[in-house]
């Protein structure tokens, strides 16, 4: 289906487009670079962290700051991406391997402020309230719909976005 914005190669590459990209960029001598995603190709550089790390840091973070286990909402990125995939399974590895009892309810933020505000706001409404928050970009949209929901600021595992550390 159609997006809203680009998210780059790896959506390409879930449409099958980037294989003739590749090969005519290569052919024309030109450098791609994917950064946060990755291309399985040796005609690129993919500039990356340890995503599955970033899930598993932010799951340990939570797990030491709510010490009984509890409701956690998981707002993901774009699916299908190896971002969003790795962070996940570093998350759930991590808290399942707590030996605490966890709840979580996942719902997708597509790395976009205003999305994961909207998408944040119907969790509350329905499942809420959490003891604590994790979310893959978006950050700051998830914020603004715990203030509008009155829901308590709970220990929050998330990305260093300017608006969300404000």
């Amino acid at each position: 289906g159609a997006a809203d914005r680009s998210y780059g190669f790896s959506v390409a590459k879930l449409a099958g487009v980037p294989p003739p990209v590749i090969k005519r960029a290569k052919q024309a001598g030109v450098i791609l670079v994917a950064f946060d995603n990755t291309l399985d190709t040796e005609d690129a550089i993919n500039v990356n962290v340890d995503q599955k790390g970033l899930g598993v840091l932010w799951a340990d973070w939570l797990g030491k700051h709510i010490p009984d286990g509890g409701k956690i909402l998981e707002v993901r990125g774009v699916a299908g991406t190896s971002v969003d995939t790795d962070r996940h399974n570093g998350i759930h590895e991590t808290l399942d391997a707590s030996g605490k009892k966890w709840e979580v309810t996942e719902v997708v933020g597509k790395w976009d402020d205003g999305v994961a505000q909207k998408a944040t706001a119907d969790a509350i409404a329905t499942n809420g309230p959490f003891d604590g928050i994790t979310a893959q970009g978006g950050d700051t949209g998830v914020v603004q719909a715990m203030i509008d929901a009155n829901h308590p600021f709970v220990p929050f595992g998330g990305e260093t976005e300017n608006g969300f550390r404000k």
